[in-house]
Parts: C-alpha cells; sequence; structure tokens
C-alpha cells in the first residue's frame, strides 16, 4: 500500500488503532484566515486536511445527536398517535342545550356508556346552570353567556340534571334526564 499522508491516511491510521490522532492546533480551527504582505484579509482561506476530519467529526456529531434525538422521539410520537386512535375509537355525542323561561331545550339527553358526552349549554335570559349530582357536574353560564363542557359517561342509568341557581324561584323547576345505556 502507498504511503498517504492528509486525511485518508488520518482516519485509516485512527481506524486501524480505535484511537484519533491528538489535533493540532490548525486541526482546531476549521478554517483560517492567512495573511501574506500585500494581500488583503479577504485572502486565502486554508482548509488543511485536519481542518475537513474536524468538519468530518462535527457533521458526524451532529447525525449523531439527530439520530438519538430521533429515537427519543419516536415513543412520544407513538403515544400521540395511540391516544388519537384510542379517542377516536371512543363514541362522541354532542348536545346544544338552552336553558331559558325555566326549562332546558331539549329535557332529555339519551348516551351510551363510555361515550364523551359534549354539552354546550346556552343561556338564554338569566343565568343558569347545569347540575348533574350522579356525575358531580355543576356548571354555570351566565346571562346571554354559551359555555361548553366534556364529560365520560361511565355509570349507567338514568340521572336528573337542573339548575341549582336560587336567583329565582322558580329555577327549581328547571329540570331534564340525562339517560346513560349500559354497554
Amino acid at each position: 500500500m502507498a504511503d498517504r499522508t492528509g486525511p485518508v491516511a488520518t482516519i485509516a491510521a485512527a481506524t486501524a488503532t480505535d484511537e484519533l490522532p491528538p489535533l493540532s492546533a490548525k486541526a482546531a480551527a476549521p478554517d483560517t484566515i492567512e495573511k501574506t504582505p500585500g494581500q488583503s484579509l479577504a485572502g486565502a482561506v486554508s482548509t488543511g486536511g485536519d481542518a475537513s476530519m474536524v468538519r468530518a467529526t462535527r457533521s458526524f456529531r451532529r447525525a449523531l445527536i439527530n439520530a438519538l434525538l430521533l429515537v427519543a422521539a419516536l415513543p412520544l410520537a407513538g403515544w400521540a398517535v395511540g391516544r388519537t386512535a384510542q379517542d377516536a375509537a371512543q363514541p362522541q355525542r354532542a348536545f346544544t342545550l338552552t336553558a331559558s323561561k325555566y326549562r332546558f331545550d331539549p329535557p332529555r339527553l339519551e348516551v351510551d356508556q363510555n361515550d364523551l358526552v359534549k354539552i354546550t349549554l346556552k343561556s338564554a335570559d338569566i343565568a343558569h346552570s347545569f347540575t348533574v349530582d350522579g356525575y358531580r357536574i355543576a356548571k354555570r353560564a351566565g346571562p346571554g353567556q354559551t359555555i361548553t363542557f366534556e364529560f365520560r359517561a361511565d355509570q349507567p342509568g338514568t340521572f336528573r340534571f337542573y339548575c341549582n341557581l336560587k336567583q329565582d324561584e322558580r329555577c327549581k323547576e328547571m329540570q331534564g334526564e340525562l339517560v346513560v345505556h349500559p354497554k
């Protein structure tokens, strides 16, 4: 084999001995500007053999760090995809419930057990609430306000919902029922 010098010989020597050769001061700086008399600072940029090895080492490190970050991110991406698929597999039911003139419209909501229930409560006149004791839900909508909330209907049965506000005596009349059919 012919006697070589430069980066190829340096890399070959490092591979054969499994250790990197010490870097010279010139190799530590990837590019150095050399100024000769009569030449401007925009002079030649020296890219000696050792400097190209430093650039190759830096490129390798960057690639290694990017690969490690990618490997670390894969389980998180899989979890997010799994959560999206799991949420998509669960049925969702959406209702718009209007509270006005001391009644709920519609007065009856029917869902299946384990449905994700999304309720948009609109208070058309005065402040009203939507309360279901069995699910520990108590949401309040101010006058003319609309609120949206979700819950998982995990308990089968028939549950009364009502307005728990006491600003008007007739608020007690506001009731309806949530029916959760068992699976």
